[in-house]
């Protein structure tokens, strides 16, 4: 949905940007979060074999105990969730900075999460915003204007009941949102995936045809390439 408000000349040209975006989130974003844990040694997590006994090393809530495993290395106040909801998932799991930048994990995390957050309430709602008003573009105005109100409200409410509620509650809502988007792209993709393709071939036959330095004009035909009137060269 965001990629498709790019201004291109071929639609082709966001497509590849775009799948070459998910290698970027991933081998980057990805890796960063793996190297945070393993460098901060809280990747030691057992429930089966080596918990310690130290009580010290425990936390409690609702009877859900959260053992840690045993070594040198103390984990007094870090250990991990058993249950996605503790109010104390992490007792101090904003310091897994701290073995590397001492005194200013807690500070990073909370300007991380807050900007992570920020960006993606953004993002969803434009998505949103988007849909609803192709939905409703052959209704009157106020139509629209009443449904696109109702999304704002429902995302204020929603984003304020998550922020005071416990984390398996935000998680179950992110997760059920995020279920429902992947069946209905899986769906989208499956119906679209032939003109993605002929448009994708279009655009490589261009490229061979014009040499490098030359720019790939979309030009639709009825019988591979779909009519795009909101494409703009």
């Amino acid at each position: 949905m965001r990629p498709a408000a790019a201004e291109v000349s071929h639609p082709a040209k966001q497509g590849l940007v775009q799948a070459f975006s998910v290698y970027v989130d991933t081998l980057f974003v990805c890796t960063a979060t793996a190297l945070i844990i393993l460098l901060s040694g809280t990747y030691n997590v057992s429930s089966n074999n080596g918990e310690t006994t130290d009580k010290s090393n425990l936390i409690k809530d609702n009877g859900i105990f959260v053992e840690m495993s045993n070594g040198d290395k103390d984990y007094s106040g870090t250990a991990m969730y058993a249950q996605a909801g503790i109010d104390k998932a992490f007792q101090g799991g904003s310091y897994h900075f701290d073995p590397a930048f001492s005194g200013i994990g807690s500070y990073f995390i909370a300007c991380a999460l807050f900007f992570f957050a920020f960006t993606t309430i953004l993002a969803y709602y434009y998505i949103a915003e988007t849909n609803i008003s192709y939905l409703t573009r052959k209704r009157s105005k106020n139509f629209s204007f009443f449904w696109i109100n109702v999304t704002r409200i429902v995302l204020i409410v929603a984003t304020i009941y998550g922020a005071v509620k416990t984390a398996d509650i935000a998680w179950m809502m992110g997760d059920l949102g995020v279920g429902m988007m992947a069946w209905l792209n899986i769906i989208a993709i499956w119906i679209l995936h032939k003109p993605a393709i002929n448009a994708l071939k279009d655009y490589e036959q261009q490229k061979k045809q014009l040499g490098s330095g030359k720019m790939a004009i979309y030009k639709p035909d009825p019988k591979k390439l779909p009519q795009a009137n909101i494409l703009v060269a």
